[in-house]
C-alpha cells in the first residue's frame, strides 16, 4: 500500500458543518488534546457530551471490519527462522472503529490433505487455535472507510516445535473490536467482537523429501475479447492493443511474474502482430504519396472525387464486351479548387486539417526569443538549465521587467493516449520475451484461437474452405521476420477445446475437422480436465497425460482444483490479501502431496483463457518455490513423453464437479459461445460475400485487411464476453452490405419504339475503387418484350457510371417491367435488384408501306427535276427593235469595207 493511499485511508472524511453545530465543534476542539496518542479525530467524533462513540463491529455481511494478509516473509516457514506477517485491518463502515490489537494464533493439529485445507479456510470445520504465535497492538482507532496496517513478528523460538518435514498450519488472524476502552460484547460471553481471517501457513523443516510432486505449468497467452483490437479507428485500435499486450496487461503479468522454471506457454500467434483494417472493405490502398489518412478535400484543396486523378471517371472499356457511357457530370480536372489559401506542398496539410489527412510536415516549435536587453541583440532564449530549471543568467538590473506568461499545460508524452508506435513497442517487447523462451516451452494454438467446440457442434460445421482458413491462417500478411522466426520453433497441432468435459467422440469430430482441410496438419496434443481420466474431481493427481484410445492424440489432464485456485488468485488477493491467497495455493499443493508422499505423481496447472494474474500472489509463489521441498518443476514435453509408456484411456466426459470444488467450479466451466447456429450461417454468408467482392474489386488491399476480422469472430475468446461479439460482427456486416449496395443500377424509364433494337441500362459504382467483371442479368415480367442477348460484363471506374446495352425484341404493345440483377462472377448479389419500366410500341407492317410510299414519291420528284424540258422562246420588245442584233452577214460586210479602205 502506498504512503499516499495510507494517508487517504487515515484522513477523516470531510463533512459539511451545519450552522447549528458551532457549539459541538467548539467542544470537539477542546476535547482533541484529550484523545489517546495515535487516535485520529474525525467528523464522527463531534458529538454531544456523554454520547458514546459509534463503533464498527465485525459482522458477517461484509460491512464490518476485515482482516487481510498481504505478505508472509519467508513465504515458507523454517523452524530456525523468525517470520513476519504483514497485513491490514479494513473498516468499510461509515463510522470509526476502536481496536484492541491483532493476534496470530495457530492450531496444534496440522492439516493433512487438501480437503482439510479447504474445510478450514472456507469455514467448513472449526479448529481450536490456542497456540499464540504473536500479536501487534495497532490502533486504537480505524478511521471510517479506512484501514490500518499491522505487522506480526513470530519469534524463531515459537516455530521451534514445527516438524522437520513439510507441514501446513491452520492459523487465525484476529482483530478485537473495543468500545470506549472495553471490549464490545459478542453476545455469547466469549469476550470482544472479533474480525478474523482464517488462513494457512506452510513450513518446510529442511528434511530431504524423497519423492516430491512434479508440477507442470501450461499457461495460455491469448487476446482478450475486445472489439477495439480490430477497430479501423487508430486511437481505439492503439488503446485496445496496448491494453492487450502492453505494460500491465494479463499477458505481460504472466510473463513478468510467473518466472518459475520449465513453464510452457500456450500462445495464440495472433498476439504477435496488430494489423489494423482499412476504413472499409472497399477503401483504396494507401500509398506513400497518398497515405491511408487523407485530408478533408475542402481543407487540403484536393478534389473530393474519390476517383479523380486528372482524368474522366467514366466507365472505361477494359476489354471486349464492355461499353462506355458519357459522363453526366463534368469530369474533374485534377486541379485543386480555389479555397482562398496558398497551395500547400505535397505531404502537408493546411491549418484545420481533419483526422485522416495526409501526414502533416512537423513544424518546429516556436523558439522563444530573449527579451530586449537594450543592446539590440535578438535571438533564441537560453535553454532551461537541467538542474535548476532556470533559463541562464539573469538580466541586468537596469533591464525593464518582463512579464512571463505561464506555460501551457501539456500532457507528458508517456501519459498521453497510446498510438501505433506504442503498440509496436509493446509488441516488440513481447516478441523479445518469447524469443528467450526455449522452443520446447512454446506451444502454438491456431492463429486467432478458433472455437473448435463450436465448429464441431451439430448443425454448425462450416464449409471445408472456411475450416482450412481458420486452422491455417497466418497472423498477418506482412508479419515481421521476428514473428516468422518465433513460429518456426515450438510445438504445433495443439487442441484446447472449450468444453467442460470432452469425450472421445468429441475428439473424433475435431480430428475429422482437420481431415476435411487437406493442408491442415493432424493434431497431436489435446488439453482436457483431469476428470476426463478419473471421472472425479476428488481424486488426487497421479499422471499428467495419457494416450486417447483409438486416436493419435495425447491428452494432457489439467488438475481442476489447483487450477481453480490459480484462476481465483486475483479475487482472493482482493478479498483476503495476496499473502493469504499464496499460502492457500501452497497449502493445497502440500495437502495433495501429503495424501501420498511416497508416490510419484504429476500435477498439471493450466489457468483458463482470460485469467487475470495476481502479480503479488505469483511473486510470493516464485519466492516460495525453492523452499517448497514437496514441489518440483516438470516440463510439459516430459509429461507427453511419459504418457507414451502408459496405457490408452477413453475420456469420460466428466466436468469439474461443484460438489467438490464448490464456488471454484464455475471458474473452470466455459461460457456458452455467442456463435449459435444462426450466427454461424451469417459468418459463412459474410465469407461468401467477401469472396464475391474480391472478384470484382480491382484493388483488394482493403478487403484483405478485413479477412482476419471475420476469422476472429470464430475465436474462443468471445466466450469470455459474449455481449461484445455483436459489436465487431455488426461493423463488418454493415460494411460489407454498404460495399455491395454501392454498385447498383440507376433507375430510369424506357420507351422502346421498335420491333427489335438495343436498350441501355446504367451501372453506377459509388465505391472509391474500380470494379471489373460485373455481371448483369435482365429478365421481363411478361411476354410483351423478349431479351435476345444478355448484357456483357462491365467495368466501372471509381465513383463513375457506365451504360450497358443489350438486345431486345418487341412482341406486342404495352407496359413491361425489366428486372435487372447485378452479381459478381460467383453469384454474389450487388446493389438492390432494380425494376425499369419499359413502354413497348412495336412498329408493325404499316410502317413499311408508309416508308415505301414516301420513298417512291421522293424518287419520282427527283427524276422529274432531272429530265430536260422544252426550249424557251424569248419575247421581243421596244428595246430589241431599237438596237437590232447584227447577224453574221453584217459583220462580214463591215470587215470587208475596212479592208478596201486600207
Amino acid at each position: 500500500m502506498t504512503s499516499s493511499a495510507r494517508r487517504r485511508a487515515w484522513a477523516p472524511p470531510l463533512r459539511r458543518r451545519l450552522p447549528g453545530a458551532a457549539l459541538l465543534a467548539t467542544l470537539a476542539l477542546l476535547a482533541a488534546p484529550l484523545l489517546p496518542v495515535g487516535a485520529v479525530p474525525s467528523a464522527s467524533a463531534v458529538r454531544p457530551p456523554g454520547m458514546p462513540l459509534p463503533v464498527a463491529s465485525a459482522v458477517e455481511d461484509g460491512e464490518g471490519l476485515r482482516v487481510v494478509l498481504d505478505e508472509v516473509d519467508p513465504v515458507v516457514l523454517r523452524p530456525d527462522r523468525p517470520a513476519r506477517l504483514s497485513g491490514r485491518v479494513l473498516n468499510p463502515a461509515p463510522v470509526p472503529a476502536r481496536l484492541g490489537g491483532v493476534t496470530l494464533s495457530a492450531s496444534t493439529s496440522l492439516l493433512g490433505s487438501r480437503k482439510e485445507v479447504a474445510d478450514w479456510v472456507d469455514g467448513g470445520i472449526d479448529r481450536s487455535t490456542t497456540w499464540v504465535l504473536g500479536d501487534d497492538t495497532i490502533g486504537p482507532l480505524v478511521p471510517a472507510e479506512g484501514e490500518v496496517a499491522f505487522s506480526v513478528v513470530v519469534p524463531a523460538e515459537e516455530l521451534a516445535s514445527l516438524p522437520d518435514g513439510p507441514a501446513a498450519l491452520a492459523v487465525r488472524l484476529s482483530a478485537e473490536v473495543v468500545g470506549d476502552g472495553e471490549p464490545v460484547s459478542s453476545g455469547d460471553g466469549t469476550g470482544g467482537d472479533l474480525a478474523e481471517l482464517r488462513t494457512v501457513l506452510t513450513s518446510s523443516g529442511g528434511r530431504l523429501v524423497g519423492t516430491p510432486m512434479e508440477v507442470s505449468w501450461l499457461v495460455p497467452l491469448t487476446l482478450p475479447p475486445d472489439p477495439g483490437l480490430t477497430d479501423p479507428d487508430p486511437a481505439r485500435h492503439a488503446q485496445a492493443w496496448t491494453d492487450a499486450v502492453g505494460e500491465g496487461s494479463p499477458v505481460r503479468g504472466w510473463l513478468d511474474h510467473l518466472t518459475l522454471p520449465d513453464v510452457t506457454w500456450l500462445v495464440d500467434p495472433a498476439l504477435l502482430v496488430a494489423p489494423r483494417p482499412l476504413p472499409s472493405v472497399a477503401s483504396p490502398a494507401p500509398t506513400p504519396e497518398d497515405p491511408e489518412e487523407t485530408g478533408d478535400p475542402e481543407e487540403t484543396g484536393e478534389s473530393s472525387d474519390p476517383g479523380s486523378t486528372g482524368e474522366p471517371t467514366t466507365g472505361e472499356p477494359d476489354g471486349p464486351g464492355t461499353t462506355t457511357a458519357e459522363p453526366t457530370d463534368p469530369a474533374p480536372t485534377g486541379e485543386p479548387e480555389d479555397t482562398g489559401t496558398a497551395p500547400t506542398p505535397a505531404g502537408t496539410t493546411t491549418p484545420g486539417g481533419s483526422e485522416g489527412s495526409a501526414p502533416a510536415t512537423p513544424t518546429p516549435a516556436a523558439t522563444p526569443t530573449a527579451p530586449g536587453d537594450g543592446t539590440g541583440r535578438t535571438g533564441s532564449a537560453p535553454t532551461p538549465d537541467q538542474a535548476t530549471g532556470t533559463t541562464g543568467p539573469a538580466a541586468p538590473p537596469d533591464d525593464p521587467p518582463v512579464t512571463e506568461q505561464p506555460p501551457e499545460e501539456q500532457i507528458p508524452p508517456d501519459e498521453g493516449p497510446p498510438d501505433e508506435q506504442d503498440v509496436e513497442r509493446a509488441l516488440g517487447e513481447l516478441r523479445d520475451r518469447l524469443a528467450l523462451v526455449p522452443a520446447q516451452e512454446r506451444w502454438w494454438l491456431p492463429a486467432g484461437d478458433p472455437d473448435l467446440a463450436r465448429l464441431v457442434a451439430d448443425g454448425l460445421t462450416p464449409p471445408p474452405d472456411t475450416v482450412q482458413t481458420l486452422l491455417t491462417r497466418a497472423p498477418a500478411e506482412d508479419a515481421p521476420e521476428a514473428v516468422a522466426r518465433l513460429l518456426r520453433g515450438g510445438r504445433t497441432g495443439v487442441l484446447w477445446p472449450a468444453l467442460p468435459g470432452p469425450t472421445t467422440s468429441d475428439l473424433f469430430r475435431m480430428v475429422g475437422l482437420h481431415d476435411s482441410a487437406p493442408s491442415v496438419p493432424a493434431p497431436e496434443v489435446v488439453v482436457v480436465p483431469r476428470e476426463s481420466f478419473t471421472a472425479s474431481s476428488a481424486a488426487g493427481p497421479r499422471r499428467g497425460a495419457a494416450l486417447v484410445e483409438d486416436t493419435d492424440l495425447t491428452a494432457v489432464g489439467v488438475d481442476s482444483w489447483t487450477t481453480a485456485l490459480v484462476a481465483a488468485g486475483a479475487e482472493a488477493a482482493q478479498d483476503t490479501g495476496a499473502g493469504a491467497a499464496a499460502q492457500r495455493l501452497l497449502a493445497h499443493t502440500l495437502g495433495s502431496w501429503l495424501e501420498a508422499p511416497t508416490s510419484r505423481r504429476e500435477l498439471v496447472v493450466a489457468p483458463p483463457r482470460g485469467t487475470t494474474p495476481a502479480p503479488e500472489v505469483l511473486d510470493q509463489l516464485v519466492r516460495a518455490w525453492p523452499d517448497a521441498d514437496w514441489l518440483t518443476s516438470l516440463p510439459a514435453e516430459e509429461v507427453l513423453t511419459r504418457a507414451q509408456e502408459q496405457e490408452a484411456v477413453t475420456l469420460s466426459g466428466t466436468a469439474p464437479q461443484e460438489s467438490v470444488l464448490g464456488a471454484l467450479a464455475p471458474l473452470l466451466l466455459p461460457e456458452p459461445s455467442p456463435v449459435d447456429a444462426s450466427r454461424g450461417r451469417d459468418l459463412v454468408g459474410l465469407d461468401d460475400d467477401l469472396d464475391g467482392l474480391g472478384e470484382i474489386l480491382r484493388d483488394t488491399t482493403a478487403l484483405r485487411s478485413w479477412r482476419p476480422v471475420l476469422a476472429d469472430l470464430w475465436s474462443t475468446r468471445w466466450r469470455e464476453a459474449p455481449a461484445a461479439w455483436p459489436t465487431t460482427f455488426r461493423t463488418l456486416r454493415g460494411d460489407v452490405r454498404q460495399a455491395r449496395e454501392a454498385v447498383h443500377i440507376a433507375p430510369s424509364n424506357v420507351n422502346f419504339i421498335a420491333d427489335q433494337g438495343v436498350i441501355q441500362v446504367t451501372v453506377v459504382n459509388d465505391l472509391p475503387v474500380a470494379v471489373d467483371d460485373v455481371q448483369l442479368a435482365v429478365s421481363t415480367t411478361n411476354g410483351r418484350l423478349q431479351v435476345l442477348r444478355q448484357p456483357d460484363p462491365v467495368s466501372v471506374g471509381p465513383g463513375s457510371r457506365a451504360a450497358v446495352p443489350f438486345e431486345a425484341r418487341a412482341v406486342t404493345r404495352g407496359e413491361v417491367t425489366l428486372h435487372v440483377e447485378l452479381t459478381t462472377p460467383d453469384g454474389t448479389e450487388l446493389g438492390v435488384d432494380e425494376e425499369l419500366a419499359v413502354r413497348v410500341q412495336p412498329t408493325g407492317v404499316w410502317i413499311y408501306w408508309v416508308l415505301g410510299g414516301l420513298a417512291g414519291v421522293v424518287l419520282i420528284l427527283g427524276l422529274a427535276r432531272a429530265l430536260p424540258g422544252p426550249p424557251r422562246v424569248p419575247r421581243s420588245g421596244p428595246s430589241d427593235a431599237a438596237y437590232p442584233d447584227p447577224g453574221p452577214e453584217t459583220q462580214t460586210q463591215t470587215d470587208t469595207g475596212q479592208e478596201e479602205r486600207q
